[in-house]
C-alpha cells in the first residue's frame, strides 16, 4: 500500500479534490455537519435527557444520508434517561468507552 505524505496529501486536496470539495451540496453538507457536532456538544445534561434531543441525535441525518435510528427501530432509546446519561457522559470523557 502506498502511503501518501504530507505535500502529497495536500497537492491532492487543493488541485484534483478541490472542484469537488467546492460543489454547493459538499459546501451545504459540512456546514450542516458542524451545526450538528456544535448542537451535540454544546448541549447540557438537561437537554440530552430530553426525549426530543435523543430523537434528534438518532434520527438526524446531517453526518451521513441516513440517521443511525433510521437503519434500527430505536423508539425506545428517545425517553431512556438512563442511556441519554451513558451518552452524555461518553462525550464528556471524549468518547472513551474503556
Amino acid at each position: 500500500m502506498h502511503s501518501l505524505g504530507a505535500d502529497e496529501l495536500r497537492s491532492l486536496f487543493e488541485g484534483e479534490f478541490a472542484a469537488y470539495r467546492d460543489e454547493d451540496w459538499a459546501r451545504d453538507w459540512r456546514r450542516n455537519y458542524a451545526d450538528q457536532v456544535r448542537k451535540v456538544r454544546d448541549a447540557d445534561r438537561a437537554s440530552w435527557q430530553a426525549p426530543e434531543f435523543q430523537k434528534m441525535l438518532w434520527d438526524a441525518s446531517d453526518v451521513s444520508g441516513i440517521g443511525p435510528g433510521q437503519a434500527v427501530t430505536v423508539v425506545g432509546a428517545y425517553p431512556d434517561t438512563h442511556l441519554a446519561d451513558l451518552l452524555f457522559d461518553a462525550r464528556l470523557a471524549g468518547g472513551s468507552w474503556g
